[in-house]
């Protein structure tokens, strides 16, 4: 967990929801320049953005988070098991976020 994590919890557990946001994706974009293969550290993150978009209120965003990490996980076919542990949480969050955005109409 990098320092940039770090900060964006810690803002999210201080109810600063838009600046562990903000931290969350400086790391993800650190992550996507480094060489490793990190897709389900991405996914993860990504994930976690997704919560605090959900607290926001913003469901477009929360939605679209979920899908690209869900999309990440598959990538090339393989995934761990602590990957496929994440892929279920994020296909059961993604089904209630819709459903909420449906009753919500």
């Amino acid at each position: 967990m990098g320092a940039l994590e770090n900060l964006a919890r810690a803002c999210s557990l201080a109810g600063h929801d838009d600046h562990g946001i903000k931290y969350y994706d400086e790391y993800l974009e650190r992550l996507y320049e480094m060489q490793d293969e990190n897709r389900e550290e991405q996914a993860r993150i990504m994930y976690e953005m997704s919560k605090l978009h959900g607290r926001t209120g913003d469901t477009t965003s929360q939605t679209e988070k979920l899908l690209v990490a869900s999309k990440l996980l598959r990538i090339d076919g393989e995934i761990s098991a602590e990957g496929a542990e994440l892929e279920y949480t994020i296909l059961q969050e993604l089904k209630d976020v819709r459903r909420h955005v449906e009753t919500s109409r």
